[in-house]
């Protein structure tokens, strides 16, 4: 088995021909394999792993965690940023002014999960009018 790395040069990749997570290359995330190994089964789909401290080269037991799918993954991701940033993971950042708040003073599109003060979507929206 030869290792490879995805086209992001991210995750180091085994050819698996027959696994079911294997890409159109016949090629699995060696993390997705790691994880498998400890659970003794396939990772179900929608299920996605995630490294603890970011590091997609580290792929020890103790840094990879199975999440329910991709969006509970992502939420990982933004409460962890939060955490670095402001110093509460429960804080969202504003995509206008880049500012942390708590998600109840602000305005959050569920259509493209972002939020957003609401004094800045109404400087947002008066911006965007002309």
């Amino acid at each position: 088995m030869s290792p490879s790395y995805n086209p992001h040069g991210k995750y180091i990749l085994i050819r698996m021909p027959g696994h079911p997570r294997a890409d159109n290359r016949k090629y699995v995330p060696i993390h997705v394999l790691i994880v498998e190994s400890a659970i003794g089964h396939y990772l179900a789909r929608p299920h996605v792993v995630h490294h603890v401290d970011g590091k997609a080269d580290n792929n020890k037991n103790g840094n990879l965690v199975v999440c329910e799918n991709e969006s509970y993954h992502q939420l990982i991701h933004a409460r962890t940023r939060a955490l670095k940033e402001s110093g509460d993971p429960r804080k969202r950042k504003c995509v206008f002014c880049g500012e942390y708040d708590h998600p109840e003073n602000m305005f959050h599109s569920e259509s493209s999960r972002h939020y957003m003060h609401r004094e800045c979507r109404r400087e947002y929206e008066r911006r965007n009018r002309k």
